[in-house]
């Protein structure tokens, strides 16, 4: 499966404006290196770093140096779950559905905040939807649609 497809891209996508754009103040609270490896079926597609030690932070779709003060190896499925709140982290690592080495407070930290960021971007996108709603098509109107084609 290439990276591209891995459901974990979008939320990768949003945390890397979060940080880019330096306005989430929870993001300020945390100083270190975050290495996120993201597996399908056990095997590495996808590793995702996010450097906070300085503002902007960086996030990277690769590793970077130095050594992550936090690495986390979870599946594709589990991550997203954990990150739109369908599993809780202590839980998952209690039943061993992801592999924490370094500070686990700094990883939990991360997660809530991209949980809290996913939220964001969800309501962003209602607002932007609800002030471009899609116009009703009636049934004269499709039915003349068929016609045409």
């Amino acid at each position: 499966m290439p990276s591209k497809e891995l459901s974990s891209n979008f939320i990768f996508g949003v945390m890397r404006s979060e940080i880019e754009e330096g306005k989430n103040e929870a993001l300020e609270k945390i100083k270190g290196v975050i290495e996120i490896r993201i597996t399908v079926e056990g095997i590495e597609k996808l590793v995702f770093t996010f450097d906070l030690r300085s503002r902007p932070g960086i996030a990277k779709r690769e590793k970077l140096e130095p050594k992550p003060d936090a690495m986390m190896t979870i599946e594709d499925e589990n991550f997203v779950k954990i990150c739109s709140g369908d599993l809780d982290p202590v839980q998952a690592f209690i039943m061993r559905k992801f592999v924490a080495r370094g500070d686990f407070l700094l990883m939990q930290n991360i997660v809530a905040i991209i949980g809290q960021a996913l939220r964001n971007e969800r309501r962003r996108r209602r607002e932007k939807a609800a002030q471009n709603p899609v116009p009703e098509i009636t049934a004269h109107q499709r039915a003349q649609s068929v016609e045409q084609h």
